[in-house]
């Protein structure tokens, strides 16, 4: 048996480390160079990065130490000061209707092994929250990281693949901070091309994917649907070609 510290220990360091500050500013900066400095990874290397939401419960109080006030989170419209503890239920009342139900998270990957993500921004939304909405707040935050202090070598943007985070990248486009690239790639069997979109911004080009898991789920969900045929472009995918994916050495899905 090898001493360590113990959860408390832990806890008790954490608390120490400034606090994680929601929304998205000047702070993924400094997080995002402390990640690849931990690291001792390239700063031109390839970085991988993806947002996601999770669910958001009730409102939730927090004391500035910088600013010696107490301020309530959980709303849409970032903190709110909490003027005196006693208005804090009337407080609540008021802000009810600002209230986020979710937490759109934005993480940064180095794409090694035993890499854990970090955490870049993380700004709570609402259920109805629209794709321009999303799209103002993706392209906020990557023009942070692609900005002259830092220069990251972003080369893909992963999601889940909701019909409105897919609806956020095509306003990226149509806003002209990003701009589309085409690439082809024939089919070894008949010579046959795919289609591969890319998107250009800032001079990085950058992969739109949807995570593993849920490409997964997507495949099995369509082959399990009761329609007599699945199709990716002009091909028909048989239940051996997912399979495949699925089981293959190397490929994308394998586990």
């Amino acid at each position: 048996m090898f001493g360590g510290r113990s959860e408390h220990s832990f806890l008790k360091l954490r608390s120490l480390k400034p606090a994680f500050m929601q929304g998205i500013d000047s702070q993924v900066i400094t997080h995002a160079s402390d990640y690849l400095k931990d690291y001792a990874y390239l700063l031109d290397g390839p970085l991988a990065t993806a947002v996601d939401d999770t669910k958001l419960l009730a409102f939730w109080l927090y004391f500035d130490n910088k600013k010696k006030k107490w301020f309530m989170v959980g709303g849409t419209e970032g903190p709110m000061e909490v003027a005196d503890i006693d208005h804090l239920q009337s407080d609540i009342r008021q802000a009810s209707s600002t209230k986020a139900t979710k937490l759109q998270l934005w993480t940064l990957s180095i794409p090694l092994p035993h890499v854990p993500p970090l955490v870049l921004a993380a700004s709570p939304i609402a259920l109805k929250t629209n794709a321009k909405e999303l799209a103002t707040m993706e392209e906020k935050l990557l023009k942070l990281v692609i900005s002259p202090e830092l220069k990251l070598n972003i080369i893909s943007l992963g999601s889940d693949g909701t019909s409105v985070e897919r609806e956020a990248r095509r306003k990226l486009v149509r806003s002209g901070f990003a701009t589309t690239m085409n690439y082809q790639i024939p089919h070894p069997a008949d010579g046959s091309a795919f289609h591969v979109e890319l998107l250009q911004i800032g001079g990085h080009v950058m992969t739109v994917i949807q995570d593993s898991k849920h490409c997964r789920k997507t495949e099995r969900n369509g082959l399990l649907s009761g329609a007599h045929s699945l199709i990716l472009g002009c091909f028909l995918i048989c239940y051996q070609d997912v399979q495949n994916i699925s089981f293959a050495e190397g490929t994308p899905l394998y586990r």
